[in-house]
This record gives C-alpha cells, sequence and structure tokens, in this order.
C-alpha cells in the first residue's frame, strides 16, 4: 500500500512540473502579467481582443566548460 501511494505521488509530481512549464504570449511577457497559455487564444487576448503569438521557445544546450 505505501508503494502504491509512492509511486501516486511521483506521477502527480511530473504532471504538476508539466503543467508548470507553458509559456506566455507575447502581448503578457510585454505586460509582464500572468498569461494563462490558452491556445489559439489566451484569455487575456481574447478579452481585450489582442493578437496573442506565442514564439518557439528554443532549449539550450549544455554549457562549455
Amino acid at each position: 500500500m505505501n508503494a502504491s501511494i509512492l509511486q501516486l505521488n511521483k506521477r502527480t509530481l511530473k504532471v504538476n512540473e508539466i503543467a508548470y512549464l507553458h509559456q506566455a504570449c507575447q502581448q503578457c511577457k510585454e505586460r509582464k502579467g500572468r498569461c494563462d497559455g490558452g491556445k489559439p487564444c489566451c484569455s487575456y487576448c481574447s478579452k481585450y481582443e489582442k493578437h496573442c503569438i506565442y514564439t518557439v521557445r528554443r532549449r539550450r544546450g549544455p554549457g562549455k566548460r
């Protein structure tokens, strides 16, 4: 029983980590506000009829030593 609880906690943690990784749209970045990450248009942009654009974020490689 204890092992199944630990396994469930690991899964929940991974889901929470993934949910936190969304990127803000350009409008929310410029106003430095929180973006809900809604696709194709976040709630702020749809409310104020703004053009909602998500840019592709490139991953950084390992640093040079």
